[in-house]
C-alpha cells in the first residue's frame, strides 16, 4: 500500500489543487480497466500530482486470488466479492475520514462496479454534495475489443452539486483505462513481476462490460504517455482550479 499526505494549495501545471474542497466534500477516484491498462503507473502520477492518498486494489486480494491467478486460473464471481467488498471498505473509510484518495480496482462488470459504488453512501457525504464541478464524460473514439463495444458519448455534468449520475454518488469517481486487446496483452508480456500472467488477458477481454453512458465512467484511452493520461483525468473531473 503506497501513502501520501494531503498538502495545501499545492501547485500542479501553474494551477492551484483545491484540497480544502477535497477535505470538506473528500471524493475517491477508481481507476479500473484490464490487467495492463496501466492502472497503477496512472495513479501514482495522480497522488503524487494531488497529493491524495494512493491504494493498489491489487494488494487487496485473498493470498487464495493471488494462487489463483498466478497458476493461470481466471477469477469466478465467487472469488471477487469478498475483494470487491474489501476495495469498498477501504473507500469507504477515506471518504468517512475525510480524505480524497485514489485506488485502482479492475471493476470489469457493471455489477463490480455497483460494489464500488456503495462507498459513496457508506461514508462522506452521503447526500451526493460531493459531486465534482465540471465534470465531462466524454469517451472519445471506441479502440476497445471487449465484450461490449457500445462505449456512447456523455457529457459534461455541469456545475453543480446535486445527487450526481450514473456513477452513484458523487463521492465515488470512476475512471475507465480503455485500448485495444492486443496493445495491452503485448505490454502484460513484457511486464515483469505481476502475478497476472499474459495468458489471462483474453479471459480479462472476455468478462469486461465496458461502461454504459448511464453509469458515468470517465473514459481515457491508453495510447498517450501515463503522466498525459494523468493530466486528462484531473481535468475531466475538473480538479483545478485557477
Amino acid at each position: 500500500m503506497r501513502k501520501t499526505g494531503q498538502h495545501r494549495g499545492a501547485t500542479l501545471y501553474g494551477m492551484t489543487v483545491d484540497d480544502e474542497r477535497s477535505q470538506a466534500n473528500p471524493v475517491v477516484v477508481v481507476l479500473m480497466g484490464v490487467s495492463g491498462s496501466g492502472k497503477t503507473t496512472v495513479a501514482a502520477i495522480l497522488s503524487e500530482m494531488l497529493h491524495w492518498d494512493f491504494e493498489e486494489g491489487d494488494a487487496l486480494h485473498p493470498e487464495a486470488n493471488v494462487k489463483k491467478m498466478a497458476a493461470g486460473e481466471p477469477l469466478t464471481d465467487a472469488d471477487r466479492w469478498p475483494w470487491l467488498d474489501i476495495v469498498e471498505q477501504w473507500m469507504a473509510h477515506q471518504l468517512a475520514e475525510g480524505r480524497s484518495g485514489i485506488i485502482t480496482c479492475s471493476a470489469l462488470k457493471r455489477s463490480y462496479r455497483d460494489v464500488l459504488r456503495r462507498a459513496g453512501t457508506s461514508g462522506g457525504n452521503s447526500n451526493g454534495s460531493g459531486s465534482i464541478p465540471g465534470t465531462d464524460t466524454t469517451t472519445g473514439a471506441d479502440t476497445d475489443t471487449g465484450r461490449d463495444t457500445d462505449t456512447g458519448s456523455g457529457t459534461g455534468t455541469g456545475t453543480g452539486s446535486g445527487s450526481g449520475n450514473g456513477n452513484g454518488n458523487g463521492n465515488v469517481r470512476i475512471v475507465y483505462l480503455r485500448g485495444a486487446e492486443g496493445v495491452i496483452t503485448e505490454r502484460q508480456t513484457a511486464r515483469q513481476g505481476h502475478f497476472m500472467p499474459a495468458s489471462l488477458m483474453h479471459s480479462q477481454f472476455e468478462t469486461l462490460e465496458v461502461p454504459t453512458p448511464d453509469e458515468g465512467v470517465i473514459t481515457v484511452d491508453v495510447g498517450p504517455a501515463p503522466r498525459a493520461i494523468a493530466r486528462e483525468i484531473v481535468t475531466k473531473l475538473g480538479l483545478l482550479v485557477a
